[in-house]
């Protein structure tokens, strides 16, 4: 559901319950890497069940046009998490977590990264098509404005460098 944040009733959020990552505990951005056309965000976190819990790890790749920033928890505070907060909002909590990903419109960054309207195919974005993701983890957070392609893996946590060696095994083989 689509709530206006307290701070600016233009702009508009929510969470975006159904990623692999939304509930993780501990969410922990590992490391950024840059292949070809790609970027891979790698987040490691643990998975509560009602029986036992898991160290599990996703990462999240998007195109390299994709402009992101990626922020510390003392910036972020102050100009990112006011956008998700809502008085009428009805935060969904799952295993006691908050949900750590959301859809969000209208922001300052929003309206300077498409200034020239190359997100909104050089057109005003009247029908707010152009949002950005916000992922918070424990000491970052991560922006991503309108990543058209996104994809979420499912990576063993201990196997970071084999996964980033695959990957670019992977694209020589694909050239």
């Amino acid at each position: 559901m689509k709530y206006k944040a307290d701070v600016d009733s233009n702009i508009i959020f929510e969470d975006m319950q159904d990623t692999s990552i939304s509930y993780l505990k501990n969410l922990e951005l590992v490391s950024i890497f840059f292949w070809e056309a790609e970027i891979y965000f790698f987040f490691q976190g643990w998975k509560i069940n009602k029986k036992r819990k898991s160290f599990v790890a996703h990462y999240l790749k998007v195109n390299y046009q994709t402009a992101y920033r990626v922020m510390q928890e003392q910036e972020a505070y102050s100009s990112v998490w006011k956008y998700t907060s809502s008085k009428k909002a009805r935060y969904n909590r799952k295993n006691s977590q908050y949900c750590k990903v959301h859809k969000i419109w209208k922001t300052p960054y929003i309206e300077e990264m498409n200034r020239s309207g190359v997100y909104s195919d050089y057109k005003e974005d009247i029908e707010n098509k152009v949002f950005q993701i916000t992922i918070v983890t424990e000491d970052e957070t991560i922006e991503l404005v309108y990543p058209r392609e996104m994809a979420w893996v499912k990576y063993p946590p201990k196997k970071i460098n084999d996964i980033i060696l695959e990957i670019m095994k992977n694209f020589d083989t694909r050239v």
